[in-house]
């Protein structure tokens, strides 16, 4: 008599219930860790963008303005998902004029151009730009916030610009208004 070896089809029914119930579990907490640590990279992207124009502001002793761009060149209200530009800010208008982009005494000039967040993040702004003088202070002499959310992240982060220039940034457990 032959002695076989190997898995009946009742321990591989068995095997396979296991290994579905296990990735039934775990692919909805790995969906929600990936789209937190997107959150996190565009949080990150965004106040990393707001604390380099200040410091610009303030190494270069002038106007340094930020604000959204979908073009690299010029500013779009209100889409700062879609990207946005610094620029060296001679009137403190938080109005690119770029003139011949030769970055002269004279004119305005760009120094950094950044594509944009994740498709999916929302960012609301109480501000279509942000400005800093050559001390590093708003331009706009208010507080502002801004709010980056992701539809099915769980946290809600906030950061808030004061007039001195000083950024504070909370995580709140909520979710994406």
């Amino acid at each position: 008599m032959k002695k076989y070896s190997g898995f009946t089809v009742i321990e591989l029914m068995v095997v396979v219930l296991i290994a579905s119930v296990l990735l039934g579990v775990g692919i909805p907490s790995l969906t929600n860790f990936i789209n937190e640590r997107s959150l996190v990279a565009d949080v990150s992207r965004l106040t990393t963008a707001l604390s380099f124009a200040r410091s610009e502001s303030i190494t270069r002793a002038a106007n340094v303005s930020i604000c959204p761009s979908s073009d690299g060149e010029s500013c779009a209200a209100g889409q700062w998902v879609s990207g946005w530009i610094l620029f060296r800010d001679r009137n403190g208008n938080m109005t690119p004029e770029l003139g011949t982009k030769n970055c002269t005494d004279t004119e305005d000039c760009i120094l950094r151009a950044d594509k944009g967040l994740a498709t999916n993040t929302s960012v609301t702004v109480d501000a279509s730009a942000f400005g800093f003088n050559a001390q590093g202070e708003r331009i706009a002499a208010s507080a502002t916030r801004v709010t980056l959310c992701h539809p099915n992240a769980k946290r809600v982060h906030q950061a808030v610009l004061a007039a001195s220039g000083a950024m504070s940034i909370t995580v709140r457990e909520d979710t994406c208004p």
